[in-house]
């Protein structure tokens, strides 16, 4: 089947721009028209079959289970296609805030570090308070059991490697 027909079929179902095609490797192989536009509601994949043209399955949005359209969104949301440039912008803060985070962080080390030496500046006699954060990212590691997972790992190693002698706060 010619690559004209696959492009034509391909608008026939709605496909018209912004999309890939993946050629055939095998004999037994399909064209897969693979859409993926900003508003994921509009995603479609077709798999064609390369000798008599046949739609053989048509996924779109609407067949994704409840996680893949979260994971879909998700995407959309964190690649800034979803809401244009605003979303851009917003994930350029981000970006921006997080690589400050960077800097800062270092800057507050360097300022704090023993004198002359490497190391960790010495523990504040008294701590503030954390139950707000606490709660925080209690709540984040429920939402993102994965995050959770990894700070409740990250809060194990400490206890293990600096002891649980320090005042809970």
């Amino acid at each position: 089947m010619p690559i004209d027909d696959v492009v034509a079929l391909a608008a026939k179902h709605g496909v018209t721009d912004d999309y890939g095609i993946a050629l055939p490797a095998k004999p037994t192989g399909v064209y897969t028209v693979s859409y993926f536009p900003a508003d994921p509601r509009d995603e479609r994949t077709l798999h064609i079959d390369q000798y008599s043209g046949r739609v053989l399955s048509e996924i779109s949005y609407a067949s994704y289970g409840r996680v893949a359209k979260w994971i879909s969104f998700g995407t959309s949301l964190h690649m800034g296609r979803y809401f244009g440039l605003a979303n851009q912008i917003v994930c350029s803060a981000i970006s921006l805030g997080l690589a400050a985070l960077a800097v800062t962080g270092f800057i507050m080390w360097m300022k704090r570090r023993p004198a002359r030496m490497l190391g960790a500046p010495a523990r504040p006699v008294k701590r503030p308070p954390m139950r707000a954060w606490r709660g925080g990212l209690t709540l984040l590691g429920m939402i993102f059991p994965l995050m959770g997972a990894t700070m409740l790992a990250v809060w194990c190693f400490d206890r293990l490697a600096f002891g649980t002698g320090r005042a809970a706060a």
